[in-house]
């Protein structure tokens, strides 16, 4: 590792553990007894904190992408699951931002696949924001189809926005996202991109009948089989747990006092 390496990971390290303490204490001053004001504030402040935190993310995943590849940790998922927690993450931020969010799946209840969690939020995660970014109000609606073939399953992920802007060939163009709706947007839809071509999956806008346009993904994904676990019994103790914290980062002891 090169030293312009070395100091990059290690301040984007920094930065971002400094923003995981300014989350947690926003998070703990958000349930004080204060007033509208001071509370505006603090959301003001873990929405910025939020937003950085995403920006770093981001960037250091597609900084890993174009060096060393995207790495998928594949692990047996209920696609029904997977677009209920679509809908788990994104509600209360469409709710404030006046906009109605549908999430709907299509295909087996019980279909078992074969997928990295973490990287299909993020490829959801781009393509919603992008679509709430450009709608004032009406709704974004999301779904996710799942096909059977044999060992296979084909995924199709689509984000309908009903927006009055209209981007067509421009929809995945990144420094046009950038310009239209920020930085953070912009490199999460270049982030939700690579990851799909990484799955050997497409990436396509199509523009809707009235309003607005839809973002289409498609990937095919190994199905999985049910695995039936033992039940296990968890003995726990009674005694009460002492926790030693040590840590010359004062906001670091400070998030770890109210984790505990």
């Amino acid at each position: 590792m090169s030293l312009p390496e070395f100091f990059f990971e290690r301040v984007t390290s920094e930065i971002h553990q400094q923003m995981e303490g300014v989350l947690a204490l926003a998070e703990r001053l958000a349930r004080q007894p204060v007033g509208a004001d001071a509370q505006a504030c603090i959301a003001g402040v873990a929405e910025a904190a939020r937003a950085v935190r995403q920006i770093l993310s981001s960037s250091t995943d597609l900084k890993t992408a174009s060096s060393e590849g995207l790495h998928f940790d594949l692990q047996p998922k209920r696609a029904a699951e997977l677009a209920d927690e679509v809908q788990a993450r994104w509600q209360d931020r469409a709710t404030d931002g006046g906009v109605t969010l549908l999430v709907s799946y299509d295909g087996d209840p019980d279909a078992l696949i074969m997928a990295d969690t973490i990287r299909m939020h993020q490829v959801f995660d781009a393509f919603i924001a992008q679509a709430l970014a450009s709608v004032r109000r009406g709704a974004v609606e999301v779904s996710l189809k799942t096909t059977a073939d044999g060992d296979i399953a084909h995924l199709e992920g689509r984000v309908r926005g009903g927006g009055d802007r209209v981007m067509g060939d421009r929809a995945l163009d990144i420094r046009e996202i950038e310009a239209l709706f920020g930085l953070e947007t912009a490199l999460g839809v270049a982030l939700g991109r690579n990851i799909v071509e990484a799955m050997n999956g497409t990436v396509r806008s199509e523009v809707n009948v009235g309003a607005g346009e839809t973002l289409v993904f498609e990937v095919a994904v190994p199905s999985a089989k049910p695995v039936v676990e033992a039940e296990e019994t968890l003995h726990q103790s009674e005694r009460a747990a002492h926790i030693l914290v040590v840590d010359d980062n004062a906001t670091n002891r400070k998030v770890a006092e109210t984790l505990c």
